[in-house]
């Protein structure tokens, strides 16, 4: 099982990063800072605009910054290390629960391909970290109610609370404690009640704030996420029918699936869910039968199933009803009642007189092994990077909006501006999003079309009114064509309806110094800093704030933060030198006037401000070269001043 699993999934490890993981963890500010860890669990809405509380996840992901710094191929192997662990926890977990071919249940768990897009993506780790939580807590609690030693009972609360810290989906587990304990066929007394009830108490709790992040801060309250009622019971039903067959055929398995039609007008977009209904009553009536392994079972499944039933907005559902890492652990019941299958076909066949028919269940058993293995290696190579992806989803999937959306952000980001107008388009014709427009609106900006720019944040704003992003996105324009008073009123808007926006702060701080008015600024770059300490440009610019308002010991503090946080940033010893200049500290300013140059050799504004350092110290003729350089780098004023004043031959 290990040597299998890690040989499947050695292309995941190579893989690049993909969507949220730039902002979930390459760009996260607080994985470099030292008190990340304090303010990841403590200050969970500062320095956090994508993360919804998961404080453990995010622990493991500081940790790993900590220890071996930004490598990705570290995070991909601990992602895969993480998932085998699970697979092996779980085999041991069924031999508990005393399950025949536990061991298959848990190959299976490894080296299903289903779960590549949980250990491929990076920000995924919620995902496979949650599992490892989740079964030691079903392990534990398994101990307990066997011993009833409370101490089992105290671990369990404490795995629990780690698993909901990692993912909230895991809300569920005390629901697959019960239908454990019903296999078991354990006898009920009040206090296992009442335990039973600790736990969805803790469960309905970590529920809720995590519903109330979605809907304030995640973006499911998108109206592309409107349905009523009837809908979300119609995607309840197709949706375990879905995963059924994924789990069964596990090809094609594609990164965003095609979104339903949900049509409540139509008799058979009821059928599954009738046939969910009926199923689940057939069987409760053979439950003291043939029934009850496949009542509970499959009763798991949907327990487990039913955060991501649809009955419950969250941003994925933009895109689809249905997704791969949706199933992770929602699966393990049906793997389990496969493998009971496999066994129940393998004891017949090995009955037959026929001595070869004896071989087929190992040669069966092999197969599968062989070709899981094989499905996996080749979806994990599919992580490679953003192209093959995204080309890979639009093979299997050609109206998925996302992938194109996703190729256009690429091609922006790489500066292929029409290429990325293109995608954006395909993006427009498949769906109104809000995200094509505003980014369709940066490559306006870009190719300098202004007025379409402009129109494109309007659109996006008319699909989702309360869209910082687009605000901002027209701000910045406002800002641009120097309509710096309209362009403030935008990023208030964008602070409005998201006071954690710390490039709004930012950019107004901007217009504001724009506008000399340098005090307003100085009170938005300490919020910027508030929520990004880091922020080397906001450090930047706030010394310039002080610098025009000549308080130049402050303004030597900020400049020093920013080349503290990059030591190559010529602009910071430049103004720097500008402020130890006015301090009449002429030693310090040469020196950081040539650090300066040293950074970025044709810097002429340097080369004026060092020439007037040379000129308070009567060294005329040193002023006098570092004039004619800057007039060689296109800034000729002062050269000619002190040409036509004699100072300069």
């Amino acid at each position: 099982m290990v040597i299998l699993t890690l040989t499947a999934y050695y292309p995941a490890s190579q893989a690049d990063s993909i969507m949220d993981d730039i902002n979930f963890f390459i760009d996260d500010p607080l994985m470099t800072d030292a008190n990340g860890l304090q303010r990841i669990w403590f200050h969970p809405l500062d320095h956090n605009n994508v993360w919804p509380y998961l404080p453990m996840t995010r622990t493991t992901f500081w940790l790993e910054r900590q220890i071996w710094g930004l490598n990705l191929q570290v995070t991909h192997w601990i992602n895969i290390l993480i998932h085998l662990s699970s697979a092996l926890l779980l085999w041991q977990i069924l031999q508990n629960l005393k399950i025949r071919g536990a061991w298959w249940v848990g190959m299976l768990f490894a080296l299903h391909p289903i779960y590549v897009q949980s250990v491929a993506w990076i920000a995924e780790r919620k995902n496979v970290l949650a599992a490892i939580f989740y079964l030691l807590c079903l392990w534990a609690y398994l101990h307990f109610d066997q011993k009833k030693n409370w101490r089992w009972y105290w671990l369990t609360l404490l795995l629990f609370l780690c698993a909901l810290f990692s993912k909230t989906s895991t809300i569920m587990l005390p629901a697959i404690m019960i239908f454990c304990r019903f296999w078991m066929k354990r006898s009920w007394k009040r206090t296992d009640l009442v335990i039973l009830a600790s736990y969805f108490l803790i469960a309905a709790g970590i529920g809720f704030i995590r519903i109330q992040f979605e809907l304030r801060y995640f973006g499911a309250a998108n109206p592309l996420l409107s349905l009523d009622l009837s809908q979300r019971f119609l995607i309840a039903g197709h949706v375990p029918f879905f995963y059924l067959s994924k789990l069964a055929f596990p090809y094609p398995l594609v990164f965003t699936y095609s979104k339903w039609n949900i049509d409540p007008s139509q008799f058979s977009m009821a059928l599954p869910l009738i046939s969910v209904v009926l199923t689940a009553g057939f069987l409760l009536l053979k439950f003291h039968s043939w029934g009850r392994p496949l009542f509970l079972g499959l009763g798991a499944f949907l327990a487990a199933l039913f955060p991501v039933l649809g009955f419950f907005n969250n941003a994925w559902t933009q895109f689809s009803y249905v997704a791969d890492h949706w199933v992770h652990l929602p699966s393990i019941p049906i793997l389990i009642l496969g493998t009971l299958a496999m066994f129940w076909v393998s004891d017949r066949l090995i009955k037959n007189k026929r001595a070869a028919i004896h071989y087929i269940p190992i040669f069966a058993g092999g197969s599968l092994v062989a070709i899981m293995s094989g499905l996996t290696w080749n979806q994990s190579a599919l992580y490679e990077n953003h192209k093959t992806l995204w080309n890979a989803t639009l093979h299997h999937n050609p109206e998925s909006w996302v992938a194109y959306l996703e190729l256009g952000r690429e091609s922006l980001q790489a500066e292929n501006l029409q290429e990325a107008l293109r995608y954006f388009e395909e993006t427009l014709k498949r769906q109104e999003s809000s995200n094509a427009y505003l980014n369709r609106a940066v490559t306006y900006f870009h190719l300098q079309q202004y007025d379409q720019a402009i129109a494109d944040n309007n659109r996006a704003l008319q699909i989702q009114p309360k869209f910082a992003g687009a605000y901002h996105n027209r701000g910045f324009i406002y800002a641009h064509l120097k309509r710096y008073q309209i362009a403030i009123m935008d990023y208030n808007e964008a602070l409005k309806h998201n006071p954690r926006f710390t490039n709004a702060y930012y950019n107004r701080g901007n217009a504001y110094m724009l506008l000399k008015q340098p005090l307003k600024a100085i009170e938005d770059y300490k919020t910027a800093l508030k929520f990004k300490p880091d922020y080397i440009k906001v450090h930047h610019n706030l010394g310039l704030a002080y610098l025009q308002l000549k308080r130049y010991e402050d303004a030597i503090q900020n400049f020093n933060q920013a080349i503290r946080f990059d030591p190559e940033y010529p602009e910071a010893y430049h103004n720097r030198g500008i402020a130890n200049f006015y301090l009449k500290q002429y030693e310090q300013a040469l020196q950081d006037y040539e650090q300066a140059l040293l950074i970025k050799p044709n810097y002429p504004k340097v080369y004026n401000n060092r020439a007037f350092l040379y000129l308070q110290a009567n060294r005329n003729d040193k002023a006098c070269q570092d004039w004619k350089r800057a007039c060689q780098l296109g800034s000729c004023q002062f050269y000619h001043n002190f040409q036509q004043q004699k100072i300069c031959p």
